[in-house]
């Protein structure tokens, strides 16, 4: 009787251990089914997001061109619009490159049109934005191979510091201009004074 005792306490036990070791599998096994689950799911939005905003940013490209063609062609009201599209596309995908550049455009059209301090407000965000760009932005490495890609990267990141520093100047000057033609004198030689006077090497001819 004792030894049928104990073998039933030890059939008992080794079930219970065995449903606990399955119990403990099959838990294992969903929560890495959930975490590969979420995994996937957080790099498939990330890529979704980057193709998005690569295609914001290509055509808030398209919008600003045409917007400085309109405007060249003095056709302002039309222009206007182009450059206002391709300033929310700007802002939306975060390219602060692109959402400076189309600020000197819209002061530029407001400046032909006499409205200095709607003008001065435009290249003043056009100002703050070349110069709050982080060195990385708007760095791309597609279709260069991987193993150069770190040094194109480097390489490109220290082209746009030189051009986003040029046209950081061209913004002053700018500035520095409209202010004079208001009367601001003051303020106008605060702003050419900090200008860099010598062009880098190598920079940018225009904004944008």
């Amino acid at each position: 009787a004792a030894q049928a005792l104990f073998d039933l306490r030890f059939w008992v036990v080794t079930e219970q251990g065995s449903r606990f070791r399955n119990v403990g599998k099959s838990v294992f096994l969903t929560w890495s089914l959930l975490v590969t689950s979420i995994v996937v799911t957080s790099r498939a939005n990330n890529s979704s997001l980057l193709i998005s905003n690569l295609q914001q940013t290509d055509q808030a490209g398209a919008e600003l061109k045409e917007g400085r063609r309109l405007l060249k062609r003095g056709r302002a009201d039309q222009a206007l619009i182009r450059l206002q599209n391709a300033l929310n596309l700007y802002t939306t995908s975060k390219n602060m490159r692109g959402v400076a550049a189309t600020h000197n455009e819209i002061g530029d059209l407001y400046l032909r049109q006499g409205q200095y301090t709607v003008a001065l407000d435009h290249y003043q965000k056009a100002l703050d934005g070349f110069l709050g760009i982080a060195p990385s932005e708007g760095v791309s490495t597609q279709g260069v191979p991987s193993q150069i890609a770190p040094t194109a990267n480097v390489v490109k990141a220290a082209a746009g510091i030189v051009d986003d520093k040029f046209n950081a100047n061209l913004m002053l000057a700018k500035i520095g201009d409209v202010n004079f033609r208001l009367g601001r004198t003051s303020e106008a030689s605060a702003a050419y004074s900090r200008m860099v006077v010598k062009k880098p090497e190598g920079a940018a001819a225009k904004v944008g």
